[in-house]
């Protein structure tokens, strides 16, 4: 699920393989997007707003024309499966993951391939199934920061150079099998959330060393995301719950009106709204105190 830059839309993708584009202002439908043939499983607006960008397990990359609804291009196939879709902050370029080690850039203009980011580890888990399930651009856009995990065993954090062909610096010293990540609006620090883990992570984005450990989930966090000021996390979780956090790991509230998992949150760009996407077919809006401090 996804607000789009000005905050007037929501995009959210569904296991029945649909895109749908909401009015975040009355619940409306403004566009159903058809053409994928699997679940979808990540969307990406533009930074100007007029494309956004679907990631399915059809293994295909599909970009929308969001004011008329029609597809303009799909980059199909790519791998098996693809988790992640996310713009460069100037719109010029897309980055996308998936499994099988599967990480790359894209001209979004012509969806003509960039470059590949070879993962260093990946031949060292080849036996078991490596997938790359966060990507987040640095507010410059000059860095890419990546997560992965594999079936069965640990995975890293890599941040990468977008302009050079150098390898990744590797925040280790931890066997994670990491199932979302995102980065804070000053790129200072990491919020990371784990394969079947109910616990998440603030990090340090430089130099990998953990800050904090938030506990208070039963069950796996499923996304984990900013305010857009930086002063709050939101988690959203298998137990049917979201929950809001100062950055020191307390919890400032836990809403619980779902009815099943919660897959996907999303703050509004003013952070004045949370949005979140549940198994119970419901995206439901939840008004945001913000610090004026």
């Amino acid at each position: 699920m996804e607000y789009s830059p000005d905050g007037s839309l929501i995009a959210s993708g569904s296991e029945d393989a649909s895109v749908r584009i909401w009015d975040s202002s009355d619940g409306s439908l403004v566009h159903e997007l058809i053409g994928h043939k699997e679940i979808v499983n990540d969307l990406s607006f533009s930074p100007d707003g007029t494309i956004l960008a679907s990631a399915s397990n059809d293994g295909s990359v599909r970009f929308w024309d969001v004011d008329d609804g029609n597809l303009i291009r799909s980059i199909d196939p790519l791998i098996d499966r693809v988790y992640n879709v996310e713009f460069s902050p100037d719109g010029n370029l897309i980055a996308i993951g998936g499994n099988k080690c599967f990480i790359e850039l894209r001209h979004v203009k012509s969806g003509i391939f960039r470059r590949s980011l070879p993962q260093p580890k990946c031949v060292e888990r080849s036996q078991g199934m490596v997938s790359t399930w966060g990507i987040d651009f640095t507010s410059d856009g000059e860095e890419i920061i990546t997560g992965e995990g594999r079936q069965g065993s640990g995975g890293s954090i890599q941040r990468w150079e977008v302009e050079e062909y150098t390898p990744p610096s590797l925040l280790e010293g931890y066997q994670v099998r990491v199932r979302y990540l995102d980065i804070s609006p000053d790129d200072t620090t990491l919020t990371v959330a784990f394969i079947g883990s109910s616990v998440f992570w603030l990090m340090d984005a430089e130099n990998g060393s953990l800050l904090e450990t938030f506990t208070g989930h039963i069950y796996r966090v499923n996304s984990v995301v900013f305010s857009p000021d930086g002063k709050m996390i939101a988690s959203g979780s298998r137990d049917k719950t979201i929950g809001l956090w100062n950055l020191d790991g307390t919890l400032i509230h836990s809403l619980e009106t779902h009815a099943d998992a919660i897959n996907s949150i999303a703050f509004s760009p003013n952070g004045s709204v949370l949005a979140s996407a549940s198994d119970d077919k419901t995206i439901i809006l939840w008004g945001v105190i913000l610090d004026t401090n």
